[in-house]
């Protein structure tokens, strides 16, 4: 019998065998007949299915439903018998008849042979397809239905139950909810057993009378008992199943529920290593007197189908909720060019490795530099760049404690008395706390790098501590401007070290360590700190930072004024009405934020927008010790200072002699 479709390649090969096309029918019209097994004597039932294709073959092909998913569901339909003539080493079984023992593959040639000699062999040739190999051994992997246990999803409407409960957990990122829900959805009956000589055992009896497998709730706590109690006197305690007599871990009065027989044989199944880890809301939090359920999973996009969805099954299953608030999931690490790594392809790069010549905090950087629900790719140029991120931000807390390193206690500013500019960077400080915060809060480690990275570089380096330094290194060392610039320094210190401590754990450590003990005031170490509490931004704080951007503005203005530069500067700043009060209330940190030696505020009416400046030359000469332009030789001891400058090293000759 032939497809009308695939007999002309089957004639092609009937060699000098005369062909003829006797009759045709539907194929459905077959369904149900009997033909002739060509060597065992049995015959063999017609079924249909519609996985058998018209590209190869004759249209017809043999059922095995003990040895194929498709084959075993089209034997279900139709009733046929699961026969399963192979055993566990791959050997035919005595059902095979005259292939009993022989090895699978092996026994191929003898069938040929049997089949040639009796005239039913019509044609023989070699084709190559598709076909399941173990991913370890490379070996083919023969496929055999055996007894199995299941946790059935559509009895006491668990599937029903376990949808419900998805959407009451928080996925991160979003779309995780849907592929749980797919991934429940569409949920065969969950087979927990496995076929190993290693694992932990299934705790069931097999009845030696009626020879039924069956779970007792006794039976399962004595062997949890003695595994309990044996266990850790005899290496793992797991093993005792395989070594003790089934008596061992027989309770009083256990019967066969099927036939009451009482002489049993102990199951040889091991439980799916996915069911022992999908207890571990059990094992681990219950267990240990800890919360439940757990605040956050973390693990691979792949868990989907695994951990996240084991944990969730026995959870809804024994104790009605989700194991998990909270999950988290992210990418692969792959190589520079996307690739999956290997140590076999030599594009591996291991942890361990890296950390001896990046640091460990490189790495740990580099971590939340990428997006991690994607793949991320990681490579020596990544880390490069990574690392050199990482000096900057080191250094800049080295240079913060350098410039706190006198500072005590006692001489910390109010927050009220502190100079309009230090308030205005610490209004700054605050905001930046706040989105840092709310992102780690929500396990955005990128946006905590993106916003901690942009602070460095545009608010800090180059803003803040470049219009410090006047104040830091020219004026009086225990002067109040100094010690104000020095609060707000320290404050920047603490909540920077916060902030880090969570990507750069030890680089945050050594700097905390490094703070004069006082300032740190029993906080023995940068995890005794707290994360800044964010709060929302009301009018005041939202004008500060306005206020704080057009300072920022204007400072680049002159930065990138062609000619003189910075102290060699005057400034003249328009500014609208609205804005002018505000300007002029900051008094001489205007001056500061712009790094110029002189500075004038007018109002212009016709401004409605940002302030205008404009740059020309200030007036005098170069003070030998401040570099700012101003009028030199107020005090003839000291010609070539301005008079603040003068005035201060009069106080150090003073205090000298």
């Amino acid at each position: 019998m032939l497809a009308d479709a695939l007999a002309p390649d089957v004639f092609a090969r009937a060699g000098d065998a005369v062909v003829e096309r006797i009759a045709g029918a539907l194929g459905t019209a077959l369904v149900g007949a009997s033909v002739r097994h060509p060597f065992a004597d049995r015959n063999s039932l017609v079924v249909g299915a519609d996985y058998v294709e018209l590209d190869t073959g004759t249209g017809a092909v043999h059922t095995a439903p003990a040895h194929g998913a498709d084959d075993f569901e089209t034997g279900m339909r139709f009733g046929l018998p699961i026969l399963s003539p192979v055993d566990g080493s791959g050997h035919f079984t005595a059902e095979a008849g005259p292939y009993a023992g022989l090895q699978i593959f092996e026994a191929n040639a003898k069938i040929v042979d049997d089949l040639a000699h009796s005239g039913a062999l019509f044609a023989l040739e070699e084709v190559r397809h598709s076909y399941p190999h173990c991913w370890r051994c490379k070996n083919p992997v023969i496929f055999r239905a055996t007894s199995q246990w299941f946790i059935a999803l559509d009895v006491n409407l668990l599937r029903k139950r376990i949808l419900e409960k998805i959407p009451h957990v928080r996925w991160t990122p979003a779309w995780g909810e849907t592929r749980m829900m797919q991934m429940i959805e569409k949920h065969p009956e969950w087979c927990v057993s496995r076929q190993r000589t290693w694992g932990t055992p299934i705790p069931a009896l097999v009845c030696r009378a009626c020879g039924e497998s069956f779970l007792d709730a006794d039976v399962a706590r004595t062997v949890a008992a003695v595994f309990r109690e044996r266990g850790t006197d005899q290496g793992n305690a797991s093993d005792l199943w395989w070594t003790e007599p089934v008596e061992t871990f027989l309770p009083e009065n256990v019967v066969c529920p099927s036939c009451g027989g009482a002489a049993f044989e102990k199951e040889l199944n091991i439980v799916d290593i996915w069911f022992e880890s999908g207890v571990t809301h059990r094992a681990v939090l219950r267990q240990r007197g800890m919360h439940w359920p757990a605040d956050l999973y973390l693990e691979g996009n792949d868990q989907y189908r695994g951990w996240f969805r084991s944990n969730l099954i026995t959870a809804v299953a024994t104790s009605g909720a989700p194991p998990y608030k909270e999950v988290l999931s992210y990418g692969w690490v792959v190589d520079a060019e996307g690739h999956a790594m290997h140590k076999s392809t030599g594009n591996y790069m291991g942890a361990v490795d890296t950390m001896a010549t990046y640091g460990a905090d490189v790495l740990r950087l580099w971590t939340s530099s990428v997006e991690i629900s994607a793949d991320m790719r990681i490579g020596e140029g990544s880390l490069k760049a990574i690392g050199s991120v990482y000096r900057n931000l080191r250094n800049r807390l080295r240079m913060l404690l350098g410039l706190i390193a006198d500072l005590r206690p006692e001489e910390l500013v109010a927050r009220e008395a502190l100079e309009p500019i230090d308030r205005l960077a610490l209004v700054r400080l605050e905001d930046l706390a706040s989105r840092v915060v709310a992102h780690y809060r929500v396990y955005r480690l990128h946006d905590v790098y993106l916003e901690l990275v942009a602070y460095d570089n545009s608010d800090l380096s180059s803003f803040y501590v470049d219009l410090l330094k006047d104040a830091m290194y020219s004026g009086p060392r225990t002067g109040a401007r100094r010690k104000s610039a020095q609060t707000a320094l320290f404050a920047i210190l603490e909540t920077l070290c916060a902030l880090l401590a969570p990507l750069l754990s030890f680089t945050a450590e050594e700097a905390w360590q490094h703070v004069p003990a006082p300032l740190r005031g029993g906080r023995d170490s940068v995890f005794d700190l707290k994360l800044p509490h964010g709060s929302e931004r009301g009018n005041a704080e939202l004008e500060a930072l306005e206020l704080y951007d057009i300072l920022k503005s204007l400072r680049a203005h002159v930065a990138a004024s062609e000619g003189p530069r910075d102290f060699q500067l005057r400034a003249h700043v328009y500014a609208s009405p609205r804005l002018e009060s505000k300007l002029r209330a900051l008094g001489d940190s205007l001056r500061e934020a712009l790094v110029v030696s002189a500075l004038e505020l007018r109002l212009d009416p016709n401004l409605d927008g940002a302030p205008r400046v404009e740059l020309s030359a200030a007036e005098g000469g170069k003070c030998a010790r401040c570099w700012k332009t101003l009028p030199l030789g107020s005090d003839p001891l000291h010609p070539a200072l301005c008079a603040p400058c003068a005035a201060i090293v009069r106080e150090f000759d003073a205090a000298a002699s």
